[in-house]
């Protein structure tokens, strides 16, 4: 894969900023925020001019010992793949058991609470890297970044 360049994370509290911004190569938007049948209008002038957006996910779980929903996988391909996205990343974090987070009950956070999972560099790349527990629907590579 080739380098993507400089980069930044989007969000809609900043759009308008990250538009006016030169020199940025690629952004990382939070997949569980946007939908792919209706994207934001400031991604959609970023793609119109060359900037690479990369979904971002917080709520898979791979660091838990369940697999990741096969909807909530679906979703981040359909989300890949409306983008036109070279990859996708994701955190190699705990982010529910049975059904529940492990959110602090303060938390105003509805979807997920990233925690640590333990492991080893080793262990982190069998929970993805082609793994068939992780194999996005819109087979765009993988890249992980800690909680």
């Amino acid at each position: 894969m080739t380098e993507l360049g400089i980069g930044i994370g989007w969000r809609p509290e900043i759009a308008e900023a990250v538009e006016g911004l030169t020199g940025v190569d690629w952004v990382e938007v939070v997949a569980e925020n946007i939908c792919a049948d209706h994207l934001p209008d400031s991604l959609t002038r970023l793609r119109r001019r060359g900037v690479t957006v990369v979904p971002h996910g917080v709520s898979l779980g791979l660091g838990g010992a369940d697999r990741p929903d096969p909807g909530r996988l679906a979703a981040l391909g359909e989300k890949a793949v409306a983008l036109g996205a070279p990859l996708v990343t994701e955190h190699i974090a705990f982010v529910r058991a049975g059904g529940r987070s492990p959110r602090p009950r303060r938390s105003k956070r509805a979807t997920c609470f990233p925690c640590p999972a333990p492991g080893t560099p080793s262990t982190c790349s069998a929970r993805t890297c082609g793994s068939p527990r992780t194999r996005c629907p819109c087979r765009s590579p993988w890249r992980t970044s800690p909680p």
